[in-house]
């Protein structure tokens, strides 16, 4: 995984050791789901990310999981929910690419703080 700064390529345990160095770091993870009757899917992909994070993770105990976003609510409502994360983690599939995109597009205009 790498993140585009200044049109080079950085790998992510970089910027994480770069700008994290000290305290926690706030994980905010995304898995739009559809529901269906009032009932929507778990998030397995998201929740595998966490699990395998917080288990093989050297400094695991650095890295706060916020609560996952699941659902398909406003995107103000997200905004708020993601406002403190550090890092934002996207799982993207076809039925819901368009508002995640939509969604980190609001992300990086209203949250992220250039590196």
């Amino acid at each position: 995984m790498s993140r585009e700064i200044d049109n080079q390529f950085i790998p992510i345990n970089q910027i994480v050791e770069r700008d994290f160095l000290v305290g926690r770091v706030k994980v905010g993870l995304v898995q739009i789901n559809n529901s269906f009757f009032g009932q929507n899917y778990f998030p397995y992909s998201v929740g595998l990310f966490q699990a395998f994070a917080q288990r093989y993770l050297t400094n695991a105990n650095r890295f706060e999981f916020l609560t996952p976003i699941y659902k398909r609510i406003q995107v103000k409502e997200i905004l708020k929910k993601l406002a403190h994360a550090d890092i934002i983690f996207f799982s993207v599939y076809v039925w819901n690419l368009k508002f995640s995109l939509l969604l980190a597009e609001k992300i990086k205009k209203k949250i992220i703080q250039p590196l």
